[in-house]
């Protein structure tokens, strides 16, 4: 049945301002182990991970600007953390927990609005970066369609990202 799904269309996605009640959203994600072990690249929970999970959630409820909610039809169904690594360079982290939208080209779609957003309102800003377990190819996939471009690998990890220059000679992509 997955083949006969319709792709999202651009339009009915939106990156919003995490508000209090998406954020208790996010915590039902990371509740969540399937989407724990794709969003962060591992096979299993480990105690550290647990901490890791802990850390997230109170920085989301402490820190939501740094948290955009993906909305498919005003329906919150993903986020994604920005984290300014320094002053010029941004790292990515994304998480559609809407399991039955997986592989509907929301992440995608969400990756390029944010990679807009960033460049067009973050001047000083001229690199994004992210990465993903070498087993989530469907992540991997994503962020190649999104611009990323892989820069590095080692057994475990994909790195990639997209400068400012490469926004701007493919500005088109991501009207």
């Amino acid at each position: 049945m997955l083949e006969n799904r319709k792709k999202v269309l651009p339009e009915e996605i939106e990156l919003k301002n995490a508000n209090i009640v998406d954020v208790f959203i996010f915590y039902k994600y990371l509740d969540d182990t399937e989407i724990v072990k794709k969003a962060f690249g591992i096979t299993e929970i480990t105690k550290q991970v647990q901490e890791n999970i802990s850390k997230l959630k109170k920085t989301m409820f402490i820190n939501r600007s740094n948290f955009k909610a993906i909305k498919y039809n005003n329906k919150t169904v993903g986020f994604i953390q920005i984290a300014f690594d320094n002053h010029n360079e941004v790292r990515l982290g994304i998480v559609i927990g809407d399991k039955k939208l997986w592989n509907q080209n929301i992440g995608t779609i969400s990756m390029k609005k944010i990679i807009k957003f960033i460049f067009d309102n973050y001047k000083y800003v001229n690199q994004i970066i992210l990465d993903t377990a070498v087993f989530n190819v469907a992540a991997k996939k994503c962020f190649e369609k999104a611009g990323f471009k892989l820069y590095n690998q080692d057994t475990q990890r994909f790195y990639f990202k997209i400068t400012k220059e490469d926004y701007l000679n493919n500005i088109s992509n991501y009207l």
